[in-house]
Formats: structure tokens, sequence, C-alpha cells
């Protein structure tokens, strides 16, 4: 079991907050009237700030822009630690059985109970390769890295 964190830019002002995903019904003028229509639906990000004068840790929560959200995939990159949530746009090599290898760059994107490398996040296939499964290549190779996220970067096409 991994911890289950995610990743969403504040709707404030733009900045990448981590912390814990939750829907919330915007509160209704009038008590009696009850709606789930998108528009009084507030998608937030739970995380841990300090507050107060005494600088104590409590939760706080932020508005999220939700097209941003990404879940943390439960695997970290080797050589820094660093997490790999969904949307991140990793470089990678995959070897071959000649000894060969061949250098991809992949979105991570949720398939299933699964996270995959896909060559976008909307086509999930590298030609006859198919899709790569995360923890595989993250295991077995050690040049893996996070090169950015399909969020800041629209433009990114991947090889």
């Amino acid at each position: 079991m991994h911890e289950y964190i995610c990743r969403a830019k504040r709707k404030d002002n733009g900045q990448w907050i981590r912390g814990y995903y939750c829907r919330h019904e915007k509160r209704q003028p009038n008590p009696m009237e009850y709606s789930l229509k998108e528009d009084n639906i507030q998608h937030l990000i739970l995380y841990d700030g300090f507050a107060g004068w005494n600088m104590s840790m409590r939760l706080m929560c932020a508005e999220i822009i939700l097209e941003t959200l990404g879940s943390y995939s439960g695997v970290n990159v080797p050589k820094n630690n660093q997490k790999i949530f969904e949307g991140d746009i990793c470089s990678f090599y995959i070897f071959d059985y000649n000894g060969g290898d061949k250098e991809y760059q992949g979105v991570v994107v949720r398939s299933g109970s699964r996270y995959m490398l896909w060559h976008s996040k909307d086509s999930e296939y590298f030609g006859s390769d198919g899709g790569f499964d995360l923890d595989w290549v993250v295991a077995q190779d050690d040049e893996f890295e996070v090169i950015g996220n399909i969020t800041d970067n629209p433009e990114w096409k991947g090889v």
C-alpha cells in the first residue's frame, strides 16, 4: 500500500500543491435547495500548513483546477527519490533482447489499477511496443527521469 496523495494547481495563484483530494458542495443561500450541479461543487486539496501566531501545523485546504489533478503512483525516481505523479512526462530507455536500447518519452497515466507510461495522454501505444508498466521501467532503467508534466508542457509530443 502506498501513500495516497495528489498534486494539482491552486485556483487562486496557479501554484502546485500536494495533499489529499476531496469534493465539497458549496453552501447554498437557501438550505432547502440541494443541488449537485457541477457549478456547486468545489474541488479541494487538503494539505498540512502553518497557521496562527505559534506556527502550529494544521490541515488547510485550497481550491484546485480539476484538469491539473494527478495522483501519486507509489513509485519514486531511484536517483533522487522524486515522487512520480499521474501526468508526469518521463524520459527512459527500454532494453531489447539483443542487448540494444531505445530512448522513449512518455506520460504517466493510470490504467485500471496500474500506472503506465503512454506515448501521449490519449494514446497508449509506442507503435508495436505498446505502453510500458511504470514499475517495470523504473526498476530496469537507472537513467529514468521526470522531465516535466503535461499541464506545464501542453505542446509536448512523445518521442
